[in-house]
């Protein structure tokens, strides 16, 4: 697969890009296991590599990761009704 330049990008890309963000996200949300950070609700990846990579994406584009490495669920579905708008 090739990559195109940013003046190649259509609404049509971005809209799958928002997509598969989604659907990260909402891995995350439904697979990462339950924890705590800062006494508030939080996922991690458990070592999980599809889990790493799927915060590491989502790092990447936005979403804020804790310090400890995960993600609170507020953050995460605040990201994920950004990604909607």
């Amino acid at each position: 697969m090739s990559r195109l330049s940013l003046d190649q990008l259509t609404q049509a890309h971005l809209d799958q890009l928002y997509d598969a963000l989604d659907a990260l996200a909402d891995m995350v949300l439904q697979f990462g296991y339950e924890t705590t950070f800062r006494r508030g609700k939080a996922l991690c990846d458990g070592g999980l590599s599809a889990l790493e990579s799927a915060f590491s994406a989502l790092m990447f584009c936005g979403c804020k990761v804790n310090s400890n490495g995960t993600i609170s669920v507020k953050e995460l579905l605040e990201f994920m009704r950004g990604i909607e708008e």
